[in-house]
């Protein structure tokens, strides 16, 4: 069942949290389609890294555009 998450651009700096739970305990991973998904980019120094914008999913860090990427949870 598909679902939406969107945040409007806004000018005051935000944190959302959404927390998302299986429907049953038969379920083992949960795949997350990002049919549009677009954050500020990394930093490049010292290393690549999320500072300004990012999303976790799991333990994986996004940011920078992942328009059409997917992410899975176990």
């Amino acid at each position: 069942m598909p679902s939406v998450f969107r945040q409007q651009n806004q000018q005051i700096p935000t944190t959302c949290t959404y927390k998302i739970y299986a429907v049953s305990g038969f379920i083992c991973q949960m795949r997350f389609d990002f049919v549009e998904f677009s954050l500020l980019p990394p930093t490049t120094s010292p290393y690549p890294r999320c500072v300004d914008e990012s999303m976790t999913v799991g333990n994986v860090t996004l940011c920078g555009v992942n328009t059409g990427q997917h992410s899975m949870c176990t």
